[in-house]
């Protein structure tokens, strides 16, 4: 396993509220592996970067995510 052997660099889940979550350790069988050393890691940060940036409207959205919202309607897309 990549853990036991040191070359597990990073890992993380994602979701819609979290965006990305980054997992500094975990256990398995009773044992407990650190993560590059519980820290946040590259691709990690860059993911939750680029996506909050879609979201917030700094970025271009390529993948039509964004919905604007007026009034609690769906808006017409301009």
């Amino acid at each position: 396993m990549a853990a036991e052997k040191g070359t597990l660099k990073e890992a993380f889940a994602s979701g819609t509220a979290a965006i990305v979550s980054p997992v500094g350790q975990f256990y398995f069988r009773g044992k407990e592996y650190l993560i590059n050393g519980g820290k946040t890691g590259a691709l990690a940060e860059k993911l939750y970067n680029e996506i909050l940036q879609i979201q917030y409207g700094f970025k271009e959205d390529p993948f039509g995510w964004r919905v604007r919202i007026m009034d609690g309607k769906k808006a017409k897309k301009r």
